[in-house]
């Protein structure tokens, strides 16, 4: 067995050659910096800001939305929606429960109106798509009317 070169080790100054990584999931990576500062400020978005601890409580709930639906540990979820906290929710939310988040996309247009989709993979290696904007009603100008409430 060799060992890897590290010419730039000389060079590191007081950076550590080794790191010491968390050892669990990025949900779990989140939920225990929202019990070291529940009251911090996770996310601002237009102008509103929103606790870690608001933030874990909206992740379990959307876990248990996605699990409502029978998304399943082990499942391969995409999710594709505008850049806003909901996204963030529900990408911690496929992890907590088991799923894996194979790619997040941003949503675009569809005939004249913003909308969003989630493609889920079967486990026989097919996939399907749910438009939950046609299923539940949901559109992008929607979800901005209750946000800028």
């Amino acid at each position: 067995m060799s060992t890897a070169k590290t010419p730039w080790k000389d060079h590191m100054g007081d950076v550590p050659m080794h790191l010491d990584y968390f050892e669990g999931s990025m949900a779990q990576a989140l939920e225990q910096i929202a019990r070291k500062y529940p009251k911090n400020i996770a996310l601002d978005f237009m102008g509103s800001s929103t606790s870690y601890a608001k933030v874990v409580e909206n992740i379990h709930l959307c876990a248990k939305s996605l699990k409502a639906i029978g998304i399943a540990p082990g499942d391969k979820v995409t999710i594709a929606m505008p850049n806003c906290p909901q996204s963030i929710y529900l990408f911690y939310a496929i992890n907590l429960i088991g799923g894996i988040a194979i790619d997040t996309l941003v949503a675009g247009i569809d005939e004249g109106r913003r909308s969003f989709k989630i493609v889920r993979a079967k486990p026989d290696g097919k996939s399907y798509a749910r438009d939950i904007a046609d299923k539940y009603g949901l559109s992008l100008d929607k979800i901005m009317t209750k946000i800028s409430k």
